[in-house]
């Protein structure tokens, strides 16, 4: 099946994409916790991770996601995706989250579905 956008979609959605750039471990900590079932929050320990171990964080992630939604991603894919696009990667994971309804929230900016579709 796939994720719902594209990996270089990242100017469809500006708001999310200067969160992630912009506050990147505590996004992709908002993330995990989405991924999680728990919307719009930060945790320590997942910022903390992220902020030290930039791809392999985005990388667990980006598996995390496709696992949970069942995007059929194999583990090259996700690999090479978090450590070669990493902002990429972890713009489009929080794009799949926003359409999927988890709300993973922003630091910066909310994102917006509107600008996605």
């Amino acid at each position: 099946m796939g994720f719902s956008t594209g990996l270089f979609d990242c100017f469809n959605d500006c708001g999310s994409t200067l969160d992630v750039w912009c506050c990147f471990s505590c996004n992709v900590s908002r993330q995990y916790n989405a991924a999680n079932g728990v919307p719009n929050e930060c945790s320590f320990c997942y910022c903390l991770f992220s902020c030290f171990c930039p791809t392999i964080s985005t990388c667990c992630l980006r598996q995390k996601v496709s696992d949970r939604y069942s995007l059929g991603e194999g583990f090259c894919t996700t690999f090479l995706a978090g450590w070669c696009c990493t902002v990429c990667s972890a713009c489009q994971t929080h794009r799949e989250l926003t359409l999927r309804g988890a709300n993973p929230g922003g630091c910066c900016c909310s994102p917006s579905t509107s600008q996605m579709k």
